[in-house]
Parts: C-alpha cells; sequence; structure tokens
C-alpha cells in the first residue's frame, strides 16, 4: 500500500520537471544570427545584407551580424553555410547565379536547392552596361564599333567568373560579334574600382553598384539588360532597342541548411518578410534599383529548381564555359 501512495507523488515529479525541462529550453533566435554574404564589401549583396540587417532589428529579438566570405564565385560562403548546423543561426544571402548557374560551371561542392533550405526571396533586379564618364563612347552602339576594329583592346569588368553579369556580356560578345576581353573580380565593387581606375573599359553590374557614381558624374550607363527601362535611368536605352536579346536577371534569396527545423524556418521567414516590407528596406531599394519580389520558401525552391535546370541547358550551349 504504501508503494502505491508513491505513484502519485512521482507522477507530479515527473510532470514538474519536464515543464521545468520546457521552461529552460532557449526560444529561438537567443543570440546573434549570421548572415553570411559571400561577396567583397560593399558590393551590390553585401549592401543588400546590411539594408537587410538593419531592417530586421524592428523584426527579431537578437541582431543579424553581417560577415563577409568572398571567393569561388560566391561558392565559398555559400558552402560554409549549407554544411553548418541547421540551427537558424547561419544562414547566406545568394544572388541567383550563385546558386543557378555558378554550380555548372565551377564544380562546387553543392548543386541545386536539395542540397540546403530557401528561406525568402528577397528582391529582383537587372544589369546595367557601363563606362566611365571621360570615355569617347556614348552609346553601346559606338562601343561595339570601335571593338570591331580594335580586337581586345576593350576589356570588360564582370563580378564572378561564369556568373550572370559574365553571361550577360558573353551573349552580347557573342550577338554583336566583337572581341572584348573579359576582367572577373570578386564583386560589384572591385569592378567599379577597375573602371573608375582605368583598368577596364566597360562593365556589366547591378544598378546599386553604379547608381552614386553616375550621380557624382563618374559613370555613364550605356544600356541596360531588359525589355523595359530601368526607373533609374530613364534616359538609358535597353539592348532590345539597341538590337540585342539578353533577357537576364538577377535576384536575391536567403538560404539555410538543409533539415532547418520548421519552426525556426517560419520564424526566420516571418521576421525577414517583414523586414523587406518596411519603409526604410523599401527605399533602400528603391534608391539603389532593386525591385521588391517577396517569396515564400516553397514558391522560391521551385523557382531556383526551375532555374538551376534552364542553367544546366544552357551553359552546356555556351562555348566559353564549357572551356572552363
Amino acid at each position: 500500500m504504501k508503494a502505491i501512495r508513491w505513484f502519485p507523488c512521482l507522477a507530479v515529479l515527473l510532470s514538474c520537471l519536464v515543464c521545468s525541462w520546457s521552461y529552460a529550453a532557449p526560444a529561438y533566435p537567443d543570440r546573434p544570427i549570421t548572415l553570411v554574404s559571400p561577396n567583397p564589401p560593399g558590393g551590390t549583396t553585401d549592401l543588400q545584407a546590411r539594408a537587410l540587417a538593419e531592417a530586421a532589428k524592428k523584426f527579431l529579438p537578437t541582431p543579424i551580424i553581417i560577415v563577409n566570405r568572398p571567393g569561388g564565385g560566391g561558392a565559398v560562403g555559400i558552402f560554409e553555410v549549407i554544411q553548418s548546423k541547421p540551427n537558424g543561426y547561419m544562414i547566406v544571402i545568394a544572388g541567383s547565379s550563385q546558386v543557378v548557374v555558378v554550380p555548372h560551371t565551377l564544380g562546387t561542392p553543392y548543386k541545386g536547392p536539395e542540397g540546403y533550405t530557401p528561406v525568402i526571396k528577397l528582391t529582383k533586379s537587372l544589369f546595367t552596361f557601363s563606362v566611365h564618364a571621360s570615355s569617347q563612347w556614348k552609346t553601346v552602339k559606338e562601343l561595339v564599333d570601335y571593338a570591331k576594329t580594335n580586337p581586345g583592346k576593350v576589356r570588360g569588368a564582370v563580378p564572378g567568373l561564369a556568373s550572370l553579369q559574365h553571361i550577360s556580356l558573353e551573349t552580347l560578345k557573342d550577338q554583336a560579334q566583337v572581341d572584348i576581353t573579359t576582367v572577373p573580380f570578386n564583386g560589384g565593387a572591385e569592378c567599379l574600382a577597375a573602371l573608375l581606375g582605368g583598368h577596364v573599359e566597360c562593365m556589366v553590374v547591378p544598378p546599386s553598384v553604379v547608381v552614386g557614381q553616375v550621380k557624382a558624374g563618374k559613370v555613364r550607363v550605356l544600356g541596360t539588360f531588359d525589355e523595359k527601362r530601368h526607373p533609374l535611368f530613364p534616359e538609358t536605352p535597353t539592348f532590345g532597342e539597341a538590337g540585342y536579346e539578353i533577357p537576364v536577371r538577377v535576384y536575391h534569396v536567403i538560404i539555410a541548411p538543409k533539415n532547418t527545423p520548421r519552426e525556426i524556418l517560419n520564424i526566420l521567414h516571418e521576421s525577414l518578410k517583414k523586414s523587406i516590407e518596411s519603409e526604410s528596406f523599401r527605399k533602400f531599394a528603391e534608391d539603389n534599383g532593386y525591385l521588391i519580389d517577396y517569396k515564400g520558401p516553397e514558391d522560391v525552391k521551385r523557382q531556383l529548381e526551375q532555374d538551376y535546370a534552364y542553367f544546366e541547358t544552357l551553359t552546356k550551349k555556351l562555348d566559353f564555359l564549357k572551356k572552363k
């Protein structure tokens, strides 16, 4: 009978222990979140990461810390994140070329979106084709005509070997039948420095890299790679207007390691969604030529799968990539 009396007490004790363990478990996040930027500081991806981290202060109890891990066309930083613990404390911001193009061209240790967890799509953008403001060329045609009569003398900077910007420049070279020497850099900021320093004659970069220098009168945008003129450069013709078809766009996504728990993914997604909808981030996007293009985890995954398959086919057709 005495043993039987112990059972209710034991049950109460176990219940208290379970409640204690449950109560002691820290809520996510309880420490800073590392957001890896796989590009150097000052480039388009880095600037967007920092604007996102600033906006997220209102929606997360802990800060987002930006860490730059450039190299390998973005592969170094991305791989560091996707092989880390799936606990929500290390995520990465990736340009679309880094996850749908580079795996096909540079032999990255990661492949399609089955190898990581998409969190959110942030923005989309396009590319600008720019020269130094002091250059002799006022239009794409003038530069192309010069390149035809001076093969190899025009050097074009692109942020990343086999990036979408690289593909855009090579497609232009192919369609215009010109010899422009492609010079890859680690990011848009390095491309801009090379252009301003006279080390290259032109570059293909997102609007955010050049808009400040255009306003300062140091860079001239000759064309944009899109069907419609960009609101930041309404006087600048598109490549379609110049007779070329190069409809390559770029977008940015946040990804986390594979098997990140659903409850953590939901907190990240909802917090970052509120961040890109905030007034501060919208202003940043508008000032730098981005368009907010939100997609949730499942929709992002579908887009990445489609684009990954598309560029797998495309890169097999491009001679300049077959040599890499």
